[in-house]
C-alpha cells in the first residue's frame, strides 16, 4: 500500500470544491477505504484550521472539518529533527520544506500536490492526485494479470487499416471480436486497453495477448 504526503492545496481543493476537486474527492474515497495510507503534516493543519476559521467564521465548524479529516489522515509531527533537515534541503519555500522533510524522514513513497514544480528540488517524488490514482490503479491491473494469466488468441499479429478514433484492445484474449473487446473479459480482472489512433494507417496489434508493448506486437508470439 502507497504511503503518501496530502499537500495542504489538497485538502482545500477537496473541501472547497476547487479546481482539481474530482481528482482529489476520489483519492480522499480511497484513503477513506484504506487503499491508501495518507499523512498531513500538523504544520498543515495549523494553516488549515486558519482557513476554514475565515470560511465558516465558526470555530464550531471547523473543528467538526478538522476532527473528521483526523479520523483517516496521520499526522506527522514536526520537530527539531524536520526543522533541522528543512534548512538543508534545495526547495526555495520553507512550508514546503518542512513537507519534504518530514515526508522523507518517513519513508513516505510520495507527496501528493496540485503544485508538482514546488517539490521540484526534493528527494521525495511529488505526483498529482490525479497522477497517484492512476499509479495504484495500474499496479492493482498488473497485481490481476499475473494472477489470471490471458488466453492466446492467435500466434500472429491482427494487421488492420485503422481510422483516427478511440479502440478497447482485448487483453484477456477470449473476446470473440479480436482484436478488440467484446465484454468477455467480465470476472477475469484483465480489462481492455484504451488506445487513440491519430493518425490513419495500418497497425499490428497484438494477438498473443503476451507483448511488452500493449497493444501492439512486440513479436513476443514467436516465443510462445
Amino acid at each position: 500500500m502507497k504511503k503518501v504526503l496530502i499537500d495542504l492545496n489538497v485538502v482545500l481543493d477537496f473541501l472547497n470544491r476547487q479546481k482539481q476537486h474530482r481528482d482529489a474527492a476520489r483519492l480522499f474515497q480511497m484513503i477513506e477505504a484504506g487503499e491508501v495510507t495518507a499523512f498531513i503534516g500538523a504544520h498543515e493543519l495549523v494553516v488549515l484550521t486558519f482557513f476554514l476559521d475565515r470560511q465558516f467564521a465558526s470555530r464550531v465548524k471547523t473543528r467538526e472539518v478538522v476532527e473528521k479529516l483526523l479520523g483517516f489522515l496521520q499526522v506527522v509531527e514536526v520537530d527539531e529533527n524536520v526543522l533541522r533537515e528543512a534548512l538543508q534541503s534545495n526547495i526555495p519555500d520553507f512550508e514546503d520544506a518542512v513537507s519534504e522533510a518530514a515526508a522523507r524522514l518517513l519513508a513516505l513513497d510520495y507527496i501528493v500536490t496540485r503544485d508538482l514544480k514546488d517539490y521540484k528540488k526534493g528527494a521525495v517524488p511529488a505526483v498529482s492526485p490525479g497522477e497517484l490514482i492512476r499509479i495504484i490503479k495500474n499496479e492493482v491491473l498488473e497485481k490481476m494479470n499475473k494472477e489470471v494469466k490471458p488466453q492466446i488468441a492467435q500466434k500472429a499479429p491482427y494487421a488492420l487499416e485503422m481510422e483516427p478514433g478511440q479502440y478497447w484492445w482485448c487483453r484477456c484474449g477470449r473476446s470473440k471480436k479480436q482484436p478488440f473487446c467484446d465484454g468477455s473479459h467480465k470476472g477475469t480482472g484483465l480489462t481492455p486497453v484504451e488506445v487513440t489512433i491519430e493518425e490513419a494507417g495500418t497497425y499490428y496489434w497484438c494477438g498473443c495477448k503476451h507483448t511488452a508493448t500493449p497493444p501492439f506486437c512486440d513479436g513476443t508470439h514467436k516465443k510462445l
